[in-house]
C-alpha cells in the first residue's frame, strides 16, 4: 500500500476526539429527543384550534389545492365545506406534534356523482360552521 494511499485511510478513521475506528463514515451527531410542538418553537404543546373537533362541520379558508385524486386531478378546495372525521394528537399512546391534524372528508360533485374526498389540513386552513 503506497505511503499516501495509507495516510489517506487512517485520516478518514480518525474521528473528532482523535479516536480511530474501522467504520470509514463519519460518526452521526447525537439529536435531542422534541416532544411536541412546543420543545420545536417554544410555544404552548396544544397546537389544535379550540371548537374543531371530530364531528365539527368546517369551511375551508384560503386557497388550498391538493393533486392526491385520481378522478379530480389537480383541484382547489378553497370554500369547500366537510366534515372533520380524526383529530391526530396520539400514535400508540405518544403525543403527536403533527403538522395537518385534521383529516376532513369532502363530497366532491363531479359528473353527477358525489365523489368522496379526504385531505389532512392544518387548523389556519380551517373555519368551523354552524352549531
Amino acid at each position: 500500500m503506497s505511503t499516501l494511499r495509507a495516510l489517506a485511510l487512517e485520516g478518514s478513521r480518525r474521528q473528532a476526539g482523535g479516536a480511530f475506528t474501522n467504520s470509514k463514515r463519519a460518526p452521526r451527531p447525537l439529536r435531542a429527543r422534541r416532544h411536541g410542538v412546543a420543545a420545536m418553537f417554544g410555544g404552548d404543546d396544544d397546537d389544535l384550534q379550540e371548537g374543531l373537533e371530530q364531528g365539527s362541520k368546517v369551511r375551508v379558508k384560503g386557497s388550498v389545492t391538493i393533486y392526491h385524486s385520481p378522478k379530480l386531478g389537480e383541484f382547489n378546495l378553497e370554500g369547500k365545506e366537510g366534515t372533520i372525521l380524526e383529530v391526530i394528537k396520539m400514535f400508540k399512546g405518544k403525543k403527536l406534534s403533527s403538522n395537518l391534524p385534521y383529516k376532513v372528508q369532502f363530497m366532491v360533485p363531479s359528473d353527477g356523482k358525489d365523489i368522496k374526498l379526504i385531505a389532512h389540513l392544518a387548523g389556519g386552513e380551517l373555519e368551523r360552521i354552524g352549531e
